[in-house]
């Protein structure tokens, strides 16, 4: 409480309210895909089913719980004002496997609908760089999305 009163003073951005049992680095995970799927400004049905399904293998959660999650973080995404506070989160809080898992599932987001856009691209170039991941490894989780995206056609 005393933080939110010194930060309000301060005059830094509100954080999104949050259910307190809601993990702050499962939040983070999932705000960043939403962030991914949202981008483009054209984020669909089958983005929020896709978001959920990785959520779901990620965390091993059910279904419910990850819509949940999804939910709670389309919220927090909202409500952001940029991704510094959840890349902070992943950087922290992640293992360097686990936030590559990450960009795979935003590359995964991103090619989805098999077209990529400059936005969807730089939110990845951001990304990487604040959670301390090379060009090379974002480069190299691109290509295994894009392997699998091209076997399942």
């Amino acid at each position: 409480m005393l933080d939110r009163i010194l930060k309000k003073l301060a005059g830094q951005p509100k954080q999104a309210e949050t259910d307190d049992s809601t993990d702050p680095g499962q939040l983070a995970y999932t705000a960043l895909l939403v962030e991914a799927a949202r981008i483009d400004e054209n984020y669909t049905d089958a983005e929020a089913a896709l978001i959920d399904r990785l959520i779901m293998k990620e965390f091993a959660i059910d279904a419910e719980a990850a819509t949940s999650l999804r939910t709670e973080a389309e919220k927090a995404q909202e409500e952001a004002v940029d991704i510094y506070r959840f890349s902070s989160v992943v950087k922290n809080e992640f293992s360097v496997e686990e936030k590559i898992e990450l960009l795979e599932g935003m590359w995964e987001i991103i090619l989805s609908d098999n077209e990529s856009d400059k936005y969807e691209e730089m939110i990845v170039r951001r990304l990487i760089g604040l959670i301390y991941i090379s060009d090379q490894d974002s480069a190299k989780a691109r290509k295994r999305v894009e392997a699998r995206i091209s076997e399942q056609s």
